[in-house]
Formats: structure tokens, C-alpha cells, sequence
């Protein structure tokens, strides 16, 4: 065997190796991208369509009302989508801009405004008190014209009411 066929060998054997280490690292990426993760972000909140969740596993024993589900509003073709939404007091609205423009969210009466939002970017707020509340993108309108949105609150729903039969703490003293 010539010193130059060992040396194809070994640069082949090399760069198998390399190929399969890169295919390897690439694999493990896809697989944890995949994975199930308490903290990401990539995932939409509930949209009203979808409904407002307000109930957890434990709320029928501990006599407290859970938090409203948060609602996504979408900024997409200089749009507020929905435009027009009622939500219960309590609940945290996010929006996100899906456009390549710069837009902002700003309330009509300034009680709350967001910083320049860049595409893929988002605003939460949380609306805690019953309200009418308009909103509007100061790139591409005003109060009340251009880009604009309206936010119902409502009162948040009453707290569950002990079940029949159950004892409360102080009843058991």
C-alpha cells in the first residue's frame, strides 16, 4: 500500500466521521426544537375566537376565580385583528406585529403605550378595571382615526360560590 492511498483513506474515514458529527449535532437540534418547553414563546396566546378559558383543575375547591385567559391581537396589513374585543377585567392582551413596517399600540386616553414594535415583536398590558378603551397605531393614525382598535372590559366574573355540603375554615373552628 502507497503512503498516498493510506492518506485518501484516512481523509475519508476523516471526513465520514465529520459529515456524521455534523448530522448528529443537526439531529439533536431538530429533536430539542421540537421538545415541549414551559417557557417559550413561540406559541400564540388564545385569540377570542378560540374562546376564554376561566376555570382551572382547582377552582371548584378553593373558592377562587381563576385569571382570565390572555388574548392575542394580531398587527398584520396595518390591521388591528380583531379590532373590536371584549374582554373580562383582568385579562392581559398581547399584540404582535406581523407586518415588515414599525408599529406601536398607544391608548386613546395614553393610559398605556407601547415602544416601536419591530416585526415579530409584542406588547402585553393588562386591563384590570372595566372600560371602553381605543386604541391606535401613531405611525399610521390618531385617536379615533387610521389604525385603530376598541377594547370592551367588562367585570371580571363573579367568584365561584362554596359547593353545598363544604365547610369553610372558619366554619370548622
Amino acid at each position: 500500500m502507497t503512503t498516498s492511498s493510506v492518506a485518501d483513506q484516512v481523509k475519508g474515514k476523516t471526513r465520514f466521521v465529520g459529515v456524521m458529527a455534523l448530522a448528529a449535532l443537526l439531529l439533536s437540534l431538530l429533536l430539542a426544537a421540537c421538545g415541549d418547553s414551559a417557557t417559550s414563546t413561540s406559541a400564540p396566546a388564545p385569540t377570542a375566537a378560540q374562546g376564554q378559558a376561566t376555570t382551572t383543575a382547582n377552582a371548584g375547591t378553593s373558592g377562587q376565580a381563576a385569571a382570565p385567559a390572555p388574548i392575542s391581537i394580531d398587527i398584520a396589513s396595518f390591521k388591528f385583528s380583531p379590532a373590536e374585543i371584549s374582554i373580562p377585567a383582568g385579562t392581559t392582551v398581547t399584540w404582535t406585529n406581523k407586518d415588515s413596517a414599525k408599529h406601536n399600540v398607544i391608548a386613546d386616553d395614553k393610559s398605556f403605550e407601547s415602544p416601536t414594535l419591530e416585526k415579530g415583536q409584542s406588547y402585553s398590558h393588562k386591563f384590570d378595571a372595566p372600560a371602553t378603551v381605543g386604541y391606535f397605531c401613531s405611525f399610521h393614525g390618531s385617536a379615533g382615526q387610521g389604525m385603530i382598535g376598541k377594547l370592551t372590559v367588562t367585570a371580571a366574573p363573579a367568584q365561584a360560590a362554596p359547593q353545598a355540603g363544604a365547610t369553610t375554615a372558619a366554619q370548622a373552628q
